[in-house]
Formats: structure tokens, sequence, C-alpha cells
């Protein structure tokens, strides 16, 4: 989402060749200025080191496109343009899993989103949110998704493997 910092702990993992900055194309640069995405690729894949945390996954390669967080700051959503980029270069470069840890917008403008997220075809993963919503009662994009066989919606737990208070 905002790019990944170089970072010990992932700079093994991270192939910024297959990366893409869709926010401004000409720009190659894919670091991360707002530390979201790093924290979310560190989750997924950080090394087991001597420092930091390990993530869920050793032997992964994970691929920074860089489509939100620039110009209108982590909290804001993306635009769904820039979105739809980032599926179709990851359909271009034959990525199978796409992680997106940011809210799914849930209005109309959003019908060519969940049609490029069908036609992906890999494995989707979202952020079922922070906002501490029961996803049985929700009507947010997330919630709606959460019964597809190629999306798996993934909130957050406490060390007592509890629903978080934040987490929906």
């Amino acid at each position: 989402d905002t790019g990944i910092a170089i970072h010990s702990d992932l700079e093994e993992n991270v192939n910024r060749t297959l990366g893409c900055n869709i926010i401004t194309p000409i720009d190659t640069e894919l670091t991360d200025p707002h530390g979201h995405g790093t924290m979310v690729a560190g989750i997924i894949g950080a090394l087991k080191n001597d420092e930091g945390v390990v993530g869920v996954c050793q032997n992964i390669t994970i691929v920074p496109i860089k489509f939100a967080g620039n110009s209108y700051g982590i909290d804001s959503n993306a635009y769904t343009s820039e979105v739809i980029s980032a599926v179709s270069h990851a359909i271009s470069q034959d990525i199978d899993l796409l992680n997106m840890s940011w809210k799914l917008p849930s209005s109309d403008r959003t019908l060519n989103l969940y049609a490029a997220l069908n036609y992906y075809g890999g494995l989707f993963v979202t952020s079922a949110g922070n906002f501490g919503v029961d996803m049985e009662n929700d009507n947010t994009a997330a919630a709606k998704r959460n019964n597809e066989p190629t999306w798996i919606v993934v909130g957050n737990s406490t060390s007592a493997d509890q629903v978080a208070s934040g987490s929906n």
C-alpha cells in the first residue's frame, strides 16, 4: 500500500525489481513515508534474525506496489483507479497473492474495483478494519466479501487470542 522501507528484517524477501509506484509512475521510489506498508510486510515476511519481529512466512517474495499514502496520507482511502492499477500490475507480474491492508471502500464507485479483484484470480487478503465493528452485522465491503473463496479478510487479536477491541 504505502511502499516498503529498506529494512534488514525484510530486504532478503523483497523484490523491488517487480514493484512499482502507482501514485507517481515516473518515480521508482518504493520506500514507505508512513510505515504502514513496512509494518504489514514485516508481519507477513520479516526474517528470523536478532532484530525486530518474525513474520508468519519466512519463504516468501514480497513485491511492493505503492498506491497509497503520498499526497493524501495513510488515513485516506486510495483512489479506486490507483487500486485497479495496482491489481493490474500484480496480474502483469504473475503475483499470486495480493495483500491490501486498508479499508475497502463500499460505494457504487467501487464496482470496477471489485471487477478487477475478481478478475485477478489469485488469493486476495484484506483488512477487516480497525473500528471495533461486528462483521456479522456490518455492511462494509470487507464484510460482504468475507465468504468469497479467493478472499481472506483479516482482523487482529490479543495475546489471549481474543478479538482486539479495535478490530472488526
